[in-house]
């Protein structure tokens, strides 16, 4: 990449989340530190030294989209032996896979500012219903990455359980992805993963002719009006974090647009989003939710993926500086960031801050759906004119290498691709650009996307633009 902090980070990120894998299990913790205070002088201090659901599974895509499916799979093995028998699963396990974790204070310790140390975490006795989606969500990925047939084959009956667990349990209140303590609620984030969970399992049992896909298919557009309806709140105008109009904003509801149940482009996602900025911003970082501080790397890092999926690079690459520039000289990331105090808080380093800068990176390098591939949908412009490269991007069609070279006036695209299908190729360069000519197919050119179609097997493409008369700024 043109900018070499950026790679660092990358390149960083994927490092702390192999350091945090256990090579014997496959779990991954959240944070390899207990008791790392985020707010000093009060209580709220925890043990991150476990393998969540949420976080496992977050971690476990970051591998699959960078190309390391090993992980990513004995991961999901890891999970798929903790299933319960009615196809649940528990917010978090030991590294050991063990499920009797109990929340205590030392007595005789305290953090560096008088605070409580903790073992345990009593976030493994909640109820929180997004783990069977989750888990189905991510390992659809998994499979659509690694074409993995005998994978999902051998496991297709702890996926029916988890799909049949969401058709029965969706509905009923929960703890939630911040695991609030004092009550359950109707949660929103926790409603989207239980669609997309359903979802995802509809489609593999679909492409199977399985008897059972109708069934999940019936339950999607029940759940997906319960979101649309009980989640927005038209006295706020926006996405809220409950089924209540007295809930805060959330930064959460941006899983609308990461779970494909909203475009980036509808007129509720933009006034959420507009929200969100207005008032969760502190400086360039995101809270998780209104009063809430100090504010997650991850929150700030969904900003980035968000408009990743817009394909606005220089906003992308804004919130992606902003945590980089406050990480440490090694690019490590706590669980959250104090802009008053500069300085990280929370538990160190933190799974959620680097997955999550990994995805937003891929998500402006590479994209793909059921019917294309686009190439670099959200660079920002700095980048084309200094050029870069990408080498084995992996997708459902396959693999694709890229690169981009500005040469005096002339922007040079090659790509190089090992589609094992049919597929519809979209590469963004600039709108003002100007397409001279192509070898080896037929492009049609718009708006600073070129498009082709792309026919199975191996080739290798090249674009020429003339870029002479566009500004870099």
């Amino acid at each position: 990449m043109p900018d070499k902090d950026l790679e660092d980070a990358f390149y960083r990120s994927l490092l702390v989340l192999k350091l945090l894998t256990d090579r014997n299990s496959g779990g991954i913790i959240a944070a390899a530190t207990t008791s790392f205070p985020t707010l000093p002088g009060t209580d709220s201090n925890w043990d991150y030294r476990y393998v969540w659901i949420r976080d496992g599974v977050f971690a476990a895509e970051a591998f699959d989209i960078t190309g390391y499916h090993e992980e990513a799979r004995k991961f999901y093995e890891f999970i798929l032996e903790r299933q319960r028998t009615d196809g649940y699963w528990k917010p978090l396990y030991s590294i050991d896979g063990g499920a009797l974790i109990f929340e205590y204070k030392l007595p005789h310790l305290t953090d560096s500012h008088g605070g409580a140390v903790r073992f345990g975490n009593a976030a493994a006795a909640q109820f929180q219903i997004d783990s069977p989606g989750l888990v189905l969500s991510g390992m659809y990925l998994h499979y659509l990455l690694t074409g993995d047939e005998a994978f999902i084959d051998k496991n297709i009956e702890k996926l029916i359980k988890a799909a049949r667990w969401i058709l029965e349990n969706w509905n009923l209140e929960e703890n939630g992805i911040w695991e609030e303590r004092l009550k359950k609620s109707h949660w929103l984030f926790g409603k989207i993963l239980c669609y997309a969970g359903l979802y995802t399992a509809f489609k593999i049992l679909r492409n199977k002719n399985h008897e059972l896909a109708e069934n999940f298919r019936q339950e999607l557009g029940i759940i997906r009006k319960a979101i649309s309806l009980r989640g927005w709140s038209k006295a706020k105008g926006a996405f809220l974090q409950k089924f209540d109009d007295d809930s805060p904003l959330d930064v959460s509801a941006l899983a609308l647009v990461f779970y494909k149940i909203l475009d980036t482009n509808e007129e509720k996602i933009k006034k959420t989003v507009e929200q969100i900025e207005k008032t969760l911003s502190i400086q360039k970082s995101i809270v998780r939710y209104e009063k809430d501080y100090p504010p997650f790397y991850l929150s700030t890092l969904w900003m980035a993926r968000f408009y990743a999926e817009m394909g606005i690079g220089e906003k992308v690459l804004e919130y992606l500086k902003y945590c980089i520039n406050y990480s440490t000289d090694l690019k490590l990331m706590a669980e959250r960031y104090d802009p008053i105090r500069k300085v990280q808080r929370g538990n160190f380093p933190q799974a959620y801050s680097h997955e999550e800068l990994i995805k937003a990176v891929m998500a402006m390098l590479i994209r793909w759906d059921d019917s294309r591939v686009e190439i670099a949908p959200a660079i920002p412009r700095s980048f084309i004119f200094k050029g870069f490269k990408v080498k084995n991007a992996k997708t459902p069609y396959g693999i694709i290498s890229y690169s981009y070279r500005a040469k005096d006036k002339m922007l040079i695209v090659t790509i190089d691709y090992c589609f094992k299908r049919d597929a519809l190729v979209h590469v963004h360069v600039l709108k003002d650009a100007k397409l001279i000519r192509s070898n080896g197919v037929e492009v049609d050119f718009a708006d600073g996307v070129a498009k082709f179609f792309a026919f199975a097997g191996e080739k290798t493409i090249k674009l020429y633009l003339n870029i002479g008369k566009i500004r870099k700024g």
